[in-house]
């Protein structure tokens, strides 16, 4: 009996090394992820930074920071190579860092431009490429996090089925050692206390691990129901934990659609869910308890016990609402005169595209109209550019409400020039918008100071049709 005694509390020591281990390389491998996000993340803010950036000391010191955050980042990479040892973590490493590779080669063809001067081009690289190929990247963090979280789950569930087991069998010792010797019972329970005391302290840093994730953590049980929140999770949802345990995920956890402002069933909502971490969409907004809306990215894994039994989920997500609003912001400029707000030539040209491509493809006739502003460079040369702006400002916004009858791109194309789009519109038709836009040309009084100008305006006009060749 003493022999099967010792083989128990041999198997419980094992158990509580077994969760330093966990915890050891799980925390360390999720301190290295979440740092070289950081450093993804960081990046980007420099690379923006150089856009608006107007002092050539400042651009330097952001292109050195732009080298430093490189160097951080191999670092990482390096560590967390190190330590990591799973066929699973392997494949989202080789991935990460495919999708690094890719992305860093952006990176330096947009700094390349920014050295040279070319900023509109570098914004181009930015908006086009460096952001969409950065979405990409996160997810692979994301999805690398995921796989810590849900291990780690899965790990300190396990541990715990084992060491029940282990207990059972030593209450069963116990027993036995009531009958056969009381000093063998009291041996026994003590190593049981002392096991169990250690386990929980095990259980409290795998605990305190999962609570110094950067990302919000909530886990439930089979029901839906809440059992544990970190506190970001309780800071974006607005509750404590006390206040959210035993409630349903649905009232805790509130999103909807970005776009349709529709309530989304979303998969942690008790949706059956496989083996895999699931990603869900990218325009999740969460409504939290205090009134605030958040963009965030989320995914939900389910938790299995030793078994392969689930029995619950974990659900991790992250406030993205900053990121998202620069990402818009970044778009919206490249598309976007910043003067007066209107669509600038390079969208106008990839309208106009669509269109000349439409009207090859059926018998719709469209019209392209380009206005001229005959009295621009004496207000410009008279009174300076800064009333040349303010002419052009007030002037857009009585150009848009001639057309707000009309469905119509218009667009500054140049200086003082300005170009129409006309979908769906015959010449005629084209011709009256014109003429009306003319006429309220010919109607504005600018006035600057003590002087007050008359503009004027010249506007070409052709069909965009199935005989256009091309822009």
């Amino acid at each position: 009996m003493m022999a099967v005694g010792a083989i128990g509390l041999g198997r419980m020591a094992e158990i509580n090394r077994q969760m330093e281990r966990i915890v050891f390389i799980q925390g360390a491998q999720s301190e290295l992820i979440v740092k070289m996000r950081d450093i993804v993340r960081e990046r980007v803010a420099i690379l923006q930074a150089l856009l608006l950036s107007k002092d050539a000391f400042e651009r330097d010191a952001l292109l050195v920071s732009l080298d430093r955050t490189a160097g951080e980042f191999v670092q990482a990479r390096d560590e967390y190579r190190k330590i990591v040892a799973s066929p699973p973590d392997q494949a989202l490493l080789r991935e990460m860092l495919l999708r690094v590779s890719g992305y860093e080669k952006k990176v330096l063809v947009f700094s390349d431009e920014v050295r040279e001067g070319r900023f509109g081009q570098a914004e181009v690289i930015l908006s086009s490429q460096i952001l969409p190929s950065l979405n990409g990247l996160l997810e692979k963090f994301r999805l690398m996090l995921d796989n810590r979280n849900s291990a780690l789950q899965d790990a300190i569930q396990e541990a715990h089925q084992t060491y029940r087991m282990a207990v059972e069998s030593m209450v069963l010792l116990g027993l036995l050692g009531v009958i056969f010797g009381g000093v063998t019972a009291v041996y026994v329970v003590r190593k049981t206390a002392r096991a169990e005391r250690d386990l929980f302290q095990q259980r409290d840093r795998a605990e305190v691990t999962l609570y110094s994730i950067a990302d919000a953590v909530v886990t439930t049980d089979i029901h839906g129901r809440v059992e544990h929140m970190n506190p970001i999770a309780e800071s974006l949802c607005g509750w404590t934990l006390a206040q959210a345990r035993n409630h349903d995920l649905r009232s805790v956890f509130r999103v909807i659609d970005e776009l349709t402002r529709q309530a989304l069933n979303h998969p942690a909502y008790g949706m059956a869910l496989d083996s895999h971490a699931v990603g869900i969409s990218s325009h999740t907004l969460l409504l939290s308890r205090d009134g605030r809306e958040l963009a965030i990215e989320d995914s939900v894994a389910p938790i299995h016990d030793g078994n392969g039994m689930a029995v619950g989920l974990v659900l991790v997500f992250r406030d993205v609402t900053e990121s998202r609003s620069q990402a818009r912001q970044l778009l919206w400029q490249a598309s976007h005169d910043p003067l007066t707000g209107l669509t600038n030539r390079r969208e106008f040209e990839v309208r106009l595209k669509h269109l000349l491509e439409s009207a090859r493809d059926g018998d719709a006739v469209h019209a392209l109209l380009y206005m001229d502003l005959d009295q621009f460079k004496l207000v410009n040369d008279t009174c300076g550019h800064t009333a040349g702006d303010e002419l052009l400002r007030e002037l857009t916004v009585l150009l848009q409400v001639s057309l707000q009858a009309t469905p119509a791109t218009l667009a500054r194309l140049g200086g003082d020039e300005f170009g129409i789009l006309l979908e769906c519109s015959p010449l005629d038709e084209a011709y009256s918008v014109a003429a009306g836009l003319l006429e309220t040309v010919q109607g504005f009084r600018f006035v600057w100071d003590d002087k007050s100008f008359f503009i004027g305006a010249s506007i070409g006009m052709v069909a965009v049709d199935k005989h256009s060749r091309d822009i």
